[in-house]
């Protein structure tokens, strides 16, 4: 089991941001400790959202907690999602650096939650660009969708090439860039580190409910935590998340809890080289 500090977005009702990661890991063996973000009563794509945003300090008052009684001194991975401010971002970073000192072995996974296809950044500029240069540079594990990777790095990314190309210039130790186009009915979640690069392909399914990139990292970070290889944990993560689309594509959440342990024990998709999909 591993202790992971997760950092981003709390749903009352569905499955993002928290909600989401926090029962995968779970259901995968480890602990969470979970610093909410904001706290939403649903996900945007409801008519009416409530919610608690918290100002400047206040996220970092609840890690300074747990560094107080210890809880940081054993964290084996670190994962960032949604920030709504530019304040918020500097705490996250202010967190990730906290825990680092505590534990310096600790695997920093960001997830740069700026924006999708076709809707653009869902975030202010300013936010984007400060996730983009005070997150991104301190991560091992990045984990943009294309939109994102292409926002961050100012490059094309139309296909597996792209983006490892895109991933090699912002340094990441690890890029894995999900919903990359591989074909006209097919997209890839592609990884690319120092030594190894490749893609899973899957089916493009229509009216993905949202979550699914949460799930996606979630998954991932659980699996590379247990001394899984990059290309097995992204086989593995990309399996689980199409089992869960699968099962409740067209709907408005995600169907996670009915299909999680299905999720987290899915065997993996195969990984074929970066421009051989022949799709």
């Amino acid at each position: 089991m591993a202790r992971i500090l997760a950092i981003s977005s709390y749903v009352v009702h569905g499955h993002v941001g928290l909600a989401a990661i926090v029962p995968t890991l779970h259901a995968m063996g480890h602990e969470v400790l979970a610093v909410p973000t904001v706290i939403l009563s649903a996900h945007a794509g409801y008519p009416d959202i409530g919610g608690i945003w918290f100002e400047r300090g206040e996220i970092r008052r609840l890690a300074e907690g747990l560094r107080v009684n210890g809880w940081l001194r054993s964290v084996d991975a670190i994962m960032t999602g949604y920030m709504s401010s530019v304040e918020l971002v500097d705490d996250a970073r202010r967190i990730v650096l906290m825990a680092r000192e505590q534990c310096a072995d600790a695997l920093y996974v960001c997830d740069p939650v700026i924006g999708d296809d076709p809707r653009g950044l869902y975030v202010l500029d300013e936010v984007a660009l400060a996730v983009r240069d005070r997150m991104v540079p301190l991560a091992d594990v990045l984990t943009p969708n294309r939109f994102e990777l292409e926002w961050l790095s100012g490059r094309p990314v139309r296909s597996g090439a792209d983006a490892e190309a895109a991933g090699s210039a912002m340094g990441a130790a690890l890029l894995v860039a999900t919903s990359v186009p591989a074909g006209p009915k097919h997209i890839a979640n592609v990884f690319s580190s120092e030594n190894s690069a490749g893609q899973a392909v899957v089916r493009r399914e229509a009216d993905v409910p949202p979550g699914a990139g949460f799930l996606f990292a979630a998954l991932l970070c659980g699996h590379l935590v247990k001394v899984v290889v990059p290309a097995a944990g992204v086989a593995r993560a990309t399996a689980g998340v199409r089992l869960v689309i699968e099962a409740g594509s067209r709907r408005r959440e995600l169907r996670l809890i009915d299909n999680l342990a299905r999720a987290v024990s899915a065997k993996g998709e195969a990984i074929q080289p970066l421009g051989g999909a022949g799709i």
